[in-house]
């Protein structure tokens, strides 16, 4: 039964796919020029993907996306399209995704960072775009392969590049106490 559903499920991802390359052509070229409406298409093309993968999507609790920063586990590649779906957020990836046939070309039209792991210099430049992005009211998504969280005495301890681009940017906190 499995290997059926897939088999009827496969020509709508292809056309899904189709459409997704496509609705990109129209998308502006640089990042910075990325609107909320065209992050609502991906939080909607998303949206469809789980549909066609047939996967439900359950939240517990109350979904808040006024923040500018969140933090997830990384389970496999199916929670950015859970997340993603979710919330309209860019993702840091590795470097290497970025050039991936076709998914590549999705991810980096679509508004997501690339990081070369390891690299000090890629480092530097992944904080000054996470602060042009959160500048220009993006929102960034950090999964724990990129994050390496710890957590001590109720506090959650960011790697130093999200550190000092997110926590350490007086400007882009919000100290309101009403979220």
């Amino acid at each position: 039964m499995k290997l059926v559903l897939i088999i009827l499920r496969f020509p709508f991802l292809i056309i899904h796919i189709i459409v997704g390359l496509f609705t990109l052509l129209f998308f502006p070229k640089y990042k910075s020029k990325l609107t909320k409406t065209h992050f609502s298409i991906v939080v909607f093309w998303m949206k469809i993907l789980a549909l066609i993968f047939g996967l439900k999507i359950k939240i517990n609790g109350i979904k808040k996306d006024v923040c500018s920063a969140f933090i997830s586990n990384h389970a496999s590649y199916l929670d950015i399209i859970v997340l993603n779906s979710l919330l309209p957020v860019c993702f840091i990836a590795k470097s290497e995704i970025e050039n991936w046939p076709i998914v590549g070309y999705l991810t980096s039209r679509s508004g997501n960072l690339f990081i070369k792991r390891g690299s000090k210099e890629s480092s530097d430049e992944m904080i000054s775009s996470i602060k042009k992005h959160l500048a220009n009211g993006y929102k960034i998504l950090f999964r724990s392969f990129n994050v390496k969280l710890k957590y001590t005495f109720g506090q959650l301890d960011f790697n130093p590049i999200k550190k000092k681009a997110v926590l350490e940017n007086d400007d882009l906190l919000d100290d309101d106490d009403d979220h």
